[in-house]
């Protein structure tokens, strides 16, 4: 019954609309404010009076002033920073005063989540982050409401922000097959791993990835700078990643999401280039971080209606 009422409820509220209601403080502001007009009324002490008259000022000012500080302030813009876990994924919003006044002590909320609380000068913008702790998956941004309990936090108003747009979790990047390589046929570990040996020319180095052989490791590198780098030759071209099903039969669905998400990028760091066919989804000729970013968006959404 409560998600039912939940979305009732949710379906009246409009965009862009400021909406005010107690905050926790009120209950008890207004029950003091009671008490002091029933002993105003009971003793018809002129003291009495005036601190009712005084309290009650209060609770009209902070409720005109709380709606107020919403009035003709917008989110402008929403994008995404960070993708995989370890990079702690977060939404940016653009929030803008389009008001001659100044806006005080602004903050915005998802659900649990909130930003800092800002302020914003007379038609001034400011962009703030909402840290987002999901597990991996593709969710809707949804409802995004910008709240103020200014000035006495007796009062708090918010107005409702609705966004399109989707929010990607990538998996983390782990690998559960360090035995293979998704390079179309089943090779031997060793075969796949003297991939830097074609070649006679040196050509450049790459990134030292867990599992490749030491036989190529630049030493003298590592011992005068520190990095960790493999030598590549000139004649070198590694084949591409192509990630099938029968890659990924022997793991359960959150393995098998963090091992395509590694596949994809050792691929990236090893500037190979990617496919990823699943049972509904296909996907050729990947490469790059946005190859990536690509594929790993498709195959949650892929995931998510499976």
């Amino acid at each position: 019954m409560w998600p039912s009422l939940k979305r009732w409820f949710d379906s009246l509220l409009r965009e862009d609309r400021i909406y005010i209601f107690f905050t926790l403080r009120g209950p008890y502001y207004i029950g003091f404010l009671m008490a002091l007009i029933s002993i105003s009324f009971s003793y018809g002490n002129s003291l009495a009076y005036s601190a009712t008259f005084v309290f009650f000022s209060i609770l009209m000012v902070s409720a005109v002033k709380t709606n107020y500080n919403l009035h003709l302030v917008r989110i402008e813009k929403v994008w995404q920073k960070g993708y995989f876990p370890e990079e702690s994924p977060s939404v940016e919003f653009t929030v803008k005063n389009h008001s001659s006044h100044y806006r005080f002590d602004l903050f915005l909320e998802k659900k649990q989540w909130k930003t800092a609380t800002f302020s914003l000068r007379p038609y001034k913008s400011l962009n703030t982050i909402l840290s987002l702790e999901f597990p991996p998956g593709c969710y809707d941004l949804g409802r995004v409401n910008i709240r103020t309990r200014f000035p006495f936090e007796i009062m708090h108003s918010w107005k409702v922000f609705k966004f399109k747009e989707i929010i990607y979790i990538f998996p983390n990047r782990v690998n559960h097959l360090p035995h293979i390589l998704p390079l179309g046929e089943d090779v031997s570990k060793e075969s796949l791993l003297n991939e830097s040996s074609r070649g006679e020319d040196f050509f450049s180095h790459r990134p030292f990835v867990e599992g490749d052989s030491l036989r190529f490791f630049d030493w003298k590198v590592y011992a005068r700078e520190g990095g960790s780098l493999i030598k590549t030759f000139e004649e070198q071209k590694g084949g591409p990643f192509e990630i099938r099903t029968e890659n990924l039969q022997s793991l359960n669905q959150k393995q098998r999401g963090e091992q395509i998400a590694y596949w994809l990028d050792r691929a990236v760091k090893e500037q190979r280039e990617f496919s990823l066919e699943l049972s509904g989804l296909h996907l050729k000729k990947g490469s790059g971080k946005e190859g990536l970013k690509l594929f790993l968006k498709k195959y949650l959404e892929w995931e998510k209606s499976e």
